[in-house]
Formats: structure tokens, sequence, C-alpha cells
């Protein structure tokens, strides 16, 4: 299974920050347990709509991975996702990338799990780019 399928598969049952990190449990020094209560809280941006909580946990899991990188490496890599994710998903904020969701709320909740999946996506591939 792809890491993209197997993320996909994990967003059915956990927050978009869960289903980054969670994608890599393989390669992290964290079992599924601890993945998903250390980030309980990131998914729903921070659960206040701020920060993206598939960009936050993007940066939690290159955080996981710097010991392998020089910190000239890491912060240039830090950079870029964070740059990259903004011209991938237009914004950083999950606020920002729900703001215009339909009034429907099944065609909202349509609309919300593609931008989501969009977000945990472009994370996941940048991620996949590292190891």
């Amino acid at each position: 299974m792809t890491r993209i399928k197997k993320a996909m598969k994990l967003f059915n049952e956990n927050s978009c920050a869960q289903t980054v990190a969670l994608t890599f449990e393989d390669i992290v020094d964290l079992n599924k347990d601890q993945i998903k209560r250390a980030l309980a809280a990131y998914g729903g941006g921070l659960c206040c709509h701020e920060a993206c909580g598939a960009l936050t946990a993007g940066l939690f899991i290159i955080g996981l991975l710097s010991r392998n990188m020089n910190q000239e490496f890491f912060s240039k890599t830090v950079d870029k996702f964070t740059q990259n994710f903004s011209e991938e998903t237009g914004y950083k904020r999950c606020e920002d990338l729900l703001a215009d969701l339909p009034d429907n709320e099944e065609k909202a909740n349509k609309k919300r799990r593609e931008i989501c999946e969009n977000a945990i996506t472009f994370s996941v591939n940048f991620i996949e780019k590292l190891i």
C-alpha cells in the first residue's frame, strides 16, 4: 500500500494531523498510541482553526527526522515545507483553508474532506521525498 493510500485510509478514523503522523509510524521512534495522543490537539487547526493540522503534523515528523539532518538542511527543509504547503493549498490556517464552504451541509462536508485530503497528500508526499 502506498503512503497516500495508507493516509486516506487512516483519515477515515483520525484527524488530519494524526493521519499525517501515523502515515510515518514505521520510521519514527513512537508507536501508534503515542502518535495519536501527541497529536490529539493538532487536528482542526490546533482545535481552534489556526495552523492546519496537516501542516503542523508535517513539521512534527520533519522534526523527528531531523536527527538525520544537519541544522542548515533542517532549517531549509522546514522553510521549504511551509512555503510549498502554503503555495499548494493556498493557506496555512485551517480557518482560511475552509473559509468558503458551501451552505449545504452535505456539500460542505464533501468539500472539507477534499481540502483536507489535499493538505494531507501534500504533507505526506513532501515527507516521503525526505526519507
